[in-house]
């Protein structure tokens, strides 16, 4: 099992009581909170807002990170990369697409190996990228690590 498994608790980042369903998402919350003190972004926001698609489902995304300039982004954080995220993602550009936000990002832990990359999934998530231009894919694993954000 992989370190960035399902943690279910609450903990404190940036003054706030948060309850994060995973490991990961409580250290890439921390993450930003660390950008925010730095001055690289000017807000962040764990799960604050839920929306409702163009085919009547709800979404809540992960983060909301605001930039100085007061673009919003969406930030939607993910472990491994597997079919479900993929189908999900593709559905969500198909069905959600808010004026408000200008890009909408992926985090994933590390990149996907040779293997995995081979495969259907990936291959539609590389099409996905190449058809919406706002969509970003990020591997932080290793920037965590890095700044002391691990077990």
């Amino acid at each position: 099992m992989t370190r960035y498994h399902a943690i279910g608790r609450t903990e404190q980042v940036g003054g706030q009581e948060i309850y994060f369903r995973s490991r990961g998402e409580f250290f890439y919350c921390q993450y930003l909170d660390w950008l925010k003190q730095a001055g690289e972004i000017k807000e962040w926001a764990y799960e604050d807002v839920h929306y409702e698609c163009n085919n009547g489902k709800k979404y809540t995304p992960d983060f909301h990170v605001t930039h100085h300039d007061d673009q919003v982004h969406i930030h939607e954080f993910k472990g491994p990369l597997l079919p479900k995220n993929v189908t999900q993602i593709k559905a969500l550009l198909e069905d959600f697409v808010p004026d408000e936000f200008q890009q909408y990002h992926l985090v994933f832990m590390r990149p996907p190996s040779p293997k995995v990359m081979a495969k259907a999934p990936w291959r539609r998530l590389s099409k996905l990228q190449v058809m919406n231009p706002e969509l970003h894919i990020h591997y932080i694993g290793s920037t965590l690590n890095k700044l002391g954000f691990k077990d």
